[in-house]
């Protein structure tokens, strides 16, 4: 029996092998390179046993991102002709979603045993993205993320900005366009520019020393509450 090479790339198309890489090790290039230099990345997957090179890491990693890039493309075509189908992901959840640069603290599952009436979060990896595109591709790319995960239909949504008004203008617009009650959402300006916008403050206050404003700076960040 022959078997063409063009065969052979198809099949191993399909089980998700890309330039002689497994789908596990092109998650763990590109995870090590999403988080370090590719400098860094190629030595942290070689001390893995993984013995690679810093152009396969790059390779590899832009791969699953180009990948990751067509089928977000499809996803975006379909959204606006209502042939994505929803999801639950975030149904009845508790859902933050940060935006433009926001931060914001992630519950991690506590290890141990549960304490008697104590209930644990079940952990949902967050979804990150964005776009260069501009301003209405980026309320698409928001809106089809809140229809794709189901955090439309979430219990409460949390959005933090920097304060920015375009920012808050996107997610009124939204909750009218996808008919989210609006007592199910809070908007709240997150913490780092919080304390940025607090420092302008008391950076222009004509008397207190620098140590005393640093001092002044530090007690009222104790006041700012952090969402997590």
């Amino acid at each position: 029996m022959r078997i063409s090479s063009h065969s052979v790339s198809r099949n191993t198309a399909r089980r998700g092998i890309a330039h002689q890489a497994s789908p596990a090790l092109q998650n763990e290039v590109t995870l090590s390179a999403l988080n370090n230099p590719f400098a860094e990345a190629t030595e942290s997957v070689n001390r893995h046993g993984l013995e690679t090179c810093e152009k396969r890491v790059r390779t590899l990693s832009e791969h699953v991102g180009q990948a990751a890039l067509n089928h977000r493309a499809v996803e975006l075509e379909q959204f606006p002709k209502g042939l994505l189908p929803q999801g639950d992901t975030f149904a009845g959840q508790r859902v933050v979603i940060a935006l433009d640069g926001g931060r914001t603290c992630m519950r991690l599952p506590k290890q141990g045993r549960k304490k008697k009436g104590q209930k644990y979060h079940k952990e949902i990896l967050p979804f990150c993205d964005g776009t260069h595109e501009g301003r209405e591709q980026f309320k698409l790319l928001l809106k089809m993320y809140l229809h794709k995960t189901g955090a439309a239909l979430a219990k409460h949504i949390t959005f933090i900005g920097d304060g920015a008004l375009w920012i808050w203008n996107i997610v009124d617009e939204i909750i009218k366009e996808l008919n989210i009650d609006p007592q199910k959402v809070t908007q709240v300006l997150d913490y780092y520019h919080a304390c940025e916008n607090f420092w302008k403050v008391i950076d222009a206050l004509p008397k207190p020393t620098q140590k005393k404003k640093q001092r002044l700076l530090k007690k009222v960040k104790k006041t700012i509450p952090r969402t997590h």
